[in-house]
């Protein structure tokens, strides 16, 4: 996961000089080391439906923005799950709005990857369920 700006800077220069190439690279790691192949495949084509242009301003988004003093303002109960080994997003970032939100609750998952809900959507199907 990108931690610092230069680091966030790489990956977005990355994704400006060729989206389809980054994707080709990340997607397997993004669906968990315990995915089939298909899965990987899977994510690089929903990647690609969209225009190169909105998915780097999308990733821009995801990875500039910081809306962690919103959330103490959620007013609902917050189901927060996480794959194991995301290489994406450090588990402490689940447990911080876990923490952060007025009613938050946390999953870490057994699915490995940031996609757990297409690299093991049952478990996240029944993670959901439990919640409700």
């Amino acid at each position: 996961m990108p931690r610092t700006r230069d680091q966030i800077d790489d990956v977005l220069a990355a994704l400006d000089a060729d989206f389809g190439g980054w994707a080709s690279a990340m997607a397997p790691a993004l669906v968990g080391e315990d995915s089939p192949p298909a899965v990987a495949q899977e994510l690089e084509t929903l990647m690609r439906e969209r225009s190169d242009e909105t998915a780097v301003s999308v990733a821009r988004a995801f990875l500039l923005e910081d809306y962690r003093e919103d959330l103490g303002r959620v007013s609902v109960p917050t189901l927060v799950m996480q794959g194991s080994k995301d290489p994406f997003v450090p588990l402490e970032v689940g447990r911080f709005m876990e923490r952060q939100l007025p009613e938050g609750h946390f999953v870490q998952l057994a699915a490995t990857g940031h996609f757990p809900s297409l690299s093991a959507p049952s478990e996240v199907i029944a993670a959901i369920r439990a919640f409700l």
